[in-house]
């Protein structure tokens, strides 16, 4: 099997780019709902790293975007875009196509038609394979051979959470991140090794570039003694004049940022990242890599076979085993300290896949070092396993069979490989982090056992002597119903935040799995202008007719004024056979 693949795939690391982009292609042109995978990609935070091109090239009202407070926030009186200019950087001239396809074909310039979806998701494609480029010339320089170059390539590629963000959701910033710190690493380790300028101050334009994506990425300078492997490669970075000519290339390519911010602002400097930021005494390193949640090494195990090759350097090379030991658990503690250390609606540990070049070394070190060794097929095998196992997470999350937002070891058993249409959207629960820094004061409390009259459901019944009177939802869609008048006490600066408890009791089997919390905010005319909703069960319980507790906690916006009124409903939405008892909800205004 090893000669087999050493032959057919991995002759070449060229020919094991084309593969891995070909192989790509299929699969996800394959299992998209939307038929091709690159249309509908601009979404989530990635919507917000574009809003640059649209409100400068089209919409012309970058110096004066409305405030929405998701994307653009409110800075000096008027609205700054809370992303950075770095990703839009990397995709204007694919946006500048997609304007020159809309004007051939007559489409109407929107930003946001097929030409630019399309676009978009060449882009994510082009810098990708960029990557994989970039990184396939870094590692021919450490002396590798191809086989352990090109079995590298295919396994972070295909075995790691980076395909998601390439082909799923092309518009986020990570794979530009990976493909400049790429090219940032093969360009610092050729000057190391050759001592010529050029590669020092390409090395400075990429560094540049990726700061301007992401400011946080450019602790990836501290991955340079790791790559110089040898003190006397090391001292070469230490030159006065090349660091100074090297910093002016990263201060010009940062002058981007500052100038985009004035033109919106009338301020260079501003803090866009308002009322977020990192709790650096208590990371969250276990859940950061092995939680259900998002753990690195549950959606991308192919990383842990990459750490455990970091021992290839013990015998090796000293300096470059503590210095990946060192940068990787930097890496850990700076991403793990970020407030919402999940990073929010995604697939796997995303802030990781910027810096899988760096990572993909000690995995290619590895390959190099079992050719010979008696194990080899056994690491292979467990290698082809992560990248089946990543495929298929990859499809479950396109499928929203995985939560993109709030995994736990039960749901994570209950849909493990599963690929079925019948586990779509089967999961719920909501359990959303506290805010950063936040200031909480408790503005409303309630219990309601269904005893005492008047009650918020209007039909009961009683089962039990424990259970005297219970909110029965047999056959009804409504039944529970609580209005929550708003008071000045409401009124808050950053948002509400609601916890709820509940015990349910299921009649019949999965009886649970269509009921639904619902959360509307209504004006003084009874308009609704904000609706949440979600799945009141965490994942369909196979044992029923037992009484079972559970909590949520729910982020929610801010309420506009006094004279509104919170609305918080069940929704039986199959009219299945379940009860409901000591419904307890608490409300927080969060300043």
């Amino acid at each position: 099997m090893f000669q087999f693949l050493k032959a057919r795939i991995t002759e070449s690391p060229i020919r094991t780019i084309v593969f891995v982009g070909i192989l790509f292609s299929i699969i996800i042109s394959l299992k998209t709902d939307k038929g091709f995978a690159y249309i509908g990609g601009i979404d989530g935070d990635g919507k917000g790293y574009y809003l640059y091109l649209p409100a400068i090239f089209i919409n012309q009202n970058f110096s004066h975007q409305a405030i929405d407070d998701r994307f653009i926030l409110e800075e000096n009186g008027r609205g700054a875009n809370k992303y950075y200019a770095g990703t839009a950087f990397c995709l204007l001239p694919f946006f500048l196509i997609a304007c020159a396809i809309s004007l051939v074909l007559g489409i109407e310039i929107t930003g946001y038609s097929a030409p630019f979806e399309f676009m978009i998701g060449l882009a994510a494609l082009f810098y990708f394979i960029a990557g994989l480029v970039f990184l396939s010339k870094l590692l021919k320089l450490f002396q590798l051979d191809k086989t352990s170059v090109s079995f590298s390539l295919i396994f972070i590629a295909l075995g790691s959470n980076l395909f998601n963000y390439v082909f799923v959701e092309p518009a986020m910033s990570h794979v530009y991140s990976w493909c400049f710190i790429s090219g940032f690493l093969y360009f610092m380790k050729s000057f190391l090794l050759e001592n010529k300028a050029r590669d020092i101050y390409w090395a400075a334009v990429f560094l540049g570039i990726i700061i301007l994506i992401r400011p946080i990425n450019g602790i990836v300078v501290l991955s340079i003694p790791f790559i110089a492997q040898q003190m006397f490669h090391l001292r070469r970075f230490f030159h006065v004049l090349f660091i100074l000519k090297s910093a002016a290339i990263i201060l010009g390519i940062l002058s981007i940022q500052l100038l985009l911010w004035n033109a919106q602002t009338g301020n260079f400097i501003i803090h866009s990242y308002k009322n977020e930021g990192f709790y650096f005494t208590h990371p969250e390193i276990l859940n950061c890599l092995f939680s259900f949640r998002k753990g690195l090494f549950v959606y991308s195990p192919i990383i842990l076979v990459s750490i455990f090759g970091g021992l290839v350097f013990w015998k090796k090379n000293r300096l470059a085993f503590f210095a990946f030991t060192s940068f990787f658990i930097l890496l850990v503690f700076i991403i793990s300290s970020w407030w919402n250390w999940f990073y929010g609606p995604s697939f796997g540990q995303r802030a990781f896949v910027d810096f899988y070049a760096v990572l993909a070394i000690p995995l290619a070190f590895t390959f190099e070092k079992i050719q010979q060794a008696n194990w080899r097929k056994t690491v292979l095998l467990i290698c082809f396993a992560c990248v089946f196992l990543n495929l298929i997470q990859t499809y479950q999350y396109n499928k929203l069979i995985l939560s993109s937002w709030d995994m736990n070891f039960q749901k994570y058993a209950y849909v493990f490989l599963k690929t079925s249409s019948n586990y779509r959207n089967c999961l719920g629960g909501n359990n959303d982090l506290p805010l950063y820094n936040e200031i909480r004061k408790s503005i409303f409390s309630l219990h309601d056992d269904f005893e005492k009259l008047p009650s918020n459901a209007k039909v009961c019944k009683s089962l039990d002597n424990q259970h005297k009177s219970v909110c029965d939802y047999s056959d009804r869609d409504y039944n529970l119903l609580f209005t929550i008048p708003v008071k000045e006490t409401f009124i808050s600066k950053r948002a509400l935040f609601a916890e709820i408890k509940l015990d349910r009791f299921e009649s019949d089997k999965h009886s649970f799995n269509e009921a639904f919390c619902v959360i509307e905010y209504q004006n003084k005319s009874g308009e609704i202008y904000y609706n949440y909703s979600f799945k009141l069960n965490d994942y369909p319980h196979t044992q029923f007719k037992v009484w079972e507790t559970f909590n949520y906690s729910v982020e929610l916006r801010k309420i506009e004024s006094p004279n509104d009124s919170i609305r918080m409903y069940v929704w039986n939405q199959s009219k299945a056979h379940f009860y409901l008892d000591n419904v307890q909800i608490k409300l927080f205004s969060i300043n």
